[in-house]
């Protein structure tokens, strides 16, 4: 073992990770706590907030910690997490409007968490060589999000395992959208991220959730015409299971593509198929949708729900097939998506949607070419027969 620390790119890794260890212990004993939590207030939101601007269609975080404590001897341990929505002082101005005109009442999303820590593995710096570290994501009863991360010359790979996560207990899904959620969630997330723009380059999402059921909620929505509000019923949508990969096109290609491979739920109340995939830009808000999902009701649960005048609106009946399935189509940018009723989506990704149309269309205009040069030119025709016409497609 004493003959490896003799190797630079054995001994530099670890000189670091010892500095690390030593600057906070050092800052432990230096600094009261309420400075350290300041510290780490202010670096928290500027990851959360880095590289947006404040624009409407961004959501800007601001992070609360109560206490923190020393984890391992080479981490920290933060208790009472809350990661809140920043309002501006319009935002806040609107909804109090809104509620004064008798609107449902809006609060900021807010992710409360009652643990996480983190700290420096000198293990995990051997094998890669660079910085890494483990963390903890605890809510206590409500299951754990554990993992690691690791620096190296290929990039940044960062390995989540998600175990027995209580959808409720955590209000993972109520803290971001305002709908609770019940059932559990299990599997996997490993990404690499870019050395250099510290974006996804590639990784894969493994997921699985039982007797998933959302709702009761009433949300705002502006991406339903006519409908300033959503009654969201409790639906059970069973088991869920999601598999998608992250990669690049090219060695050259700036940005990575989240295809679905295995995107679907079957509940008592609902049965749903998603597939297609999203350009991600550095901004979420910014990433480009190719996605097509389709969804079936059960006639029981529409009748208890009164959700007949909702499935009748335009963009479900453009995309109603003969067998009951709503086909809804994504396409365009993240923060500014509005479905469209797909006819294609109806049929599932084995007979239509996003995959079957990019290669229905010519891949470029120097294929078309060929094909014209490879035919000699059509006589004049004094017959023109119409073309056949096309099944709607409602987009």
């Amino acid at each position: 073992m004493l003959h490896l620390l003799e190797r630079p790119i054995v001994r530099i890794p670890l000189y670091g990770i010892f500095t690390v260890v030593i600057f906070m212990l050092c800052m432990l004993l230096t600094f009261p706590d309420e400075r350290i939590k300041q510290i780490m207030i202010v670096q928290a939101e500027a990851q959360l907030n880095k590289g947006k601007t404040g624009a409407d269609d961004e959501t800007m975080w601001e992070v609360e910690i109560e206490d923190l404590d020393l984890w391992w001897f080479s981490g920290l341990e933060l208790h009472g997490v809350k990661l809140k929505e920043r309002w501006t002082t319009e935002r806040k101005a609107r909804a109090d409007k809104e509620a004064a005109e008798g609107a449902p009442p809006q609060l900021p999303l807010t992710v409360a968490i009652p643990r996480v820590a983190g700290r420096v593995s000198l293990l995990q710096s051997l094998i890669s060589l660079g910085p890494a570290g483990v963390f903890h994501i605890d809510f206590e009863e409500g299951g754990l999000i554990s993992g690691t991360f690791a620096q190296s010359s290929d990039g940044i790979s960062v390995d989540t395992e998600f175990d027995q996560v209580d959808m409720f207990k955590s209000k993972l899904l109520q803290g971001v959208t305002g709908v609770p959620a019940f059932g559990d969630l299990n599997g996997t997330i490993n990404i690499v991220l870019d050395p250099k723009t510290r974006q996804p380059s590639s990784g894969s999402i493994d997921l699985k959730g039982t007797k998933l059921t959302v709702g009761p909620a009433t949300v705002k929505t502006d991406k339903l015409p006519s409908m300033a509000y959503l009654e969201v019923p409790q639906t059970n949508f069973g088991n869920l299971t999601l598999k998608a990969t992250i990669s690049k096109k090219s060695d050259k290609a700036k940005e990575a593509l989240l295809t679905f491979d295995d995107f679907n739920a079957k509940g008592r109340d609902i049965h749903m198929d998603v597939w297609g995939d999203v350009k991600l830009a550095k901004n979420t808000a910014r990433s480009t949708s190719n996605v097509d999902m389709r969804l079936k009701f059960d006639e029981t649960f529409v009748k208890e729900n009164s959700l007949g005048p909702i499935l009748n609106i335009q963009i479900f009946r453009a995309g109603k097939s003969a067998d009951n399935w709503f086909g809804l189509s994504f396409k365009g940018p993240v923060g500014k998506l509005k479905p469209r009723g797909s006819m294609r989506a109806a049929r599932g990704p084995s007979a239509g949607g996003a995959d079957k149309d990019a290669a229905a269309k010519p891949s470029s205009k120097k294929s078309s070419t060929k094909k014209m040069l490879a035919k000699p030119p059509a006589k004049k025709s004094r017959t023109v027969k119409p073309a056949a016409p096309e099944e709607a497609d409602g987009e």
